[in-house]
């Protein structure tokens, strides 16, 4: 059996880290305007490593109007200081817009990513490297994008946190 994603199939079962980064580098791949990623915490095993940061940085850098928004569903969690993505995203700022859901807000305890409005990677357990990837279905993007932007539209930016919690 061959767990190599493609861009035939649409659904696969991740199971692994290495599938989930496959995968989120598929996503990002498809992607033309947009990426939107909810996560708990930006996990250093995905975020910091070639496989993503790669094709971000291709896709914000080849297309002035891409953008990526992340929101950090865990309020509790701190910006890391360094690491490839954070590094990404301060040379990249006018491109990549993080934000924190309140404190007192009850997060969902999933991780997803979404591309444009048709393609998703997501797991139900954010501790999980468990998932499932959908390369072209715009129901259930549209469903997780609905989902993030209610989110997003709840949440922090930067600029409104107190200064102590701000990532400098």
């Amino acid at each position: 059996m061959n767990n190599a994603l493609d861009f035939a199939a649409s659904r696969k079962i991740l199971t692994t880290l290495e599938e989930y980064r496959q995968a989120a580098a598929q996503i990002i791949a498809r992607a033309e305007r947009s990426l939107c990623i909810y996560t708990g915490q930006l996990e250093p095993e995905i975020y910091d490593h070639p496989a993503f940061v790669d094709p971000v940085k291709r896709l914000l850098l080849g297309k002035s109007h891409a953008r990526l928004k992340v929101l950090i569903a865990d309020p509790e969690y701190s910006l890391p200081e360094s690491g490839a993505f954070m590094s990404l995203a301060h040379r990249l700022k006018s491109f990549i817009d993080i934000r924190n859901l309140p404190r007192g807000t009850a997060g969902n305890a999933c991780a997803f990513i979404v591309a444009d409005d048709r393609a998703v990677a997501y797991r139900m357990a954010s501790s999980r490297w468990e998932g499932v990837v959908e390369l072209n279905d715009q129901p259930i993007a549209r469903y997780h994008l609905s989902h993030f932007n209610a989110a997003w539209d709840g949440s922090l930016s930067q600029s409104e946190l107190p200064e102590w919690a701000r990532d400098n």
